[in-house]
């Protein structure tokens, strides 16, 4: 991929800017890809494939191997490859065990938490949105909304103390480049980012879930 040759060769000099490849869905050849990518400027689109044969609820000493058949991983990096500002993970199924273990942003979560549903309804094929504003953040799986995370509301607990600053921090990082890894053979395209009604439509949203909560 040509944006894994620029990241390497220019290294923390470099301002990321996207590259032009990615307006068309770009195949990810490796386990673990560099991509210059301007988070907040687009929505990153990924095309995922749940393996054929998956177990929901495995046992514990099954579900570290488990989860590499069926989980993603996003490192974001801000300004050069030496400086980490998040980690996401998330799965192509959605887990039946005690503990939720589908979604997390390690920056804002201390626990894993579950989707809303079954990712695309069980299909194979799953098209994943990510779509970041300073304040918040969403993740939908064929235009369903799955996660969302208020960046002012990391989790305080004691399993990972400091988490409600980092995740403050993770909205103010200005993201601009991803290492993506467990996803060979998947697929990455930009979308352009949503302004307007429809962000406000997206934040209002947002606001009367957090007021339903309290």
């Amino acid at each position: 991929m040509f944006v894994l040759i620029v990241s390497a060769l220019l290294g923390t000099t470099f301002s990321a800017v996207l590259d032009p490849s990615l307006t068309e869905w770009t195949k990810l050849d490796t386990d673990v890809e560099n991509v210059l990518f301007p988070l907040r400027d687009y929505i990153l689109e990924i095309k995922a494939f749940r393996p054929d044969v998956y177990n929901t609820n495995p046992s514990y000493s099954q579900l570290s191997a488990v989860l590499k058949d069926t989980t993603m991983m996003m490192l974001l990096y801000s300004g050069g490859w030496n400086n980490q500002v998040g980690k996401l993970v998330w799965n192509t199924i959605s887990y039946d065990t005690r503990a939720p273990k589908d979604i997390a942003i390690e920056d804002c979560d201390a626990r894993y938490e579950r989707f809303y549903s079954f990712p695309a309804g069980g299909e194979k094929e799953q098209i994943w949105a990510w779509n970041f504003f300073q304040d918040y953040v969403e993740l939908t799986c064929n235009d369903e909304l799955q996660y969302e995370q208020n960046f002012d509301e990391g989790e305080d607990h004691s399993l990972k103390p400091g988490l409600p600053e980092k995740c403050r921090a993770l909205g103010d990082a200005d993201v601009d480049r991803i290492q993506f890894k467990f996803m060979k053979d998947y697929y990455i395209v930009v979308g352009p980012r949503m302004v307007g009604k429809k962000q406000r439509l997206l934040k209002q949203r947002l606001l009367k879930q957090r007021l339903l909560k309290q």
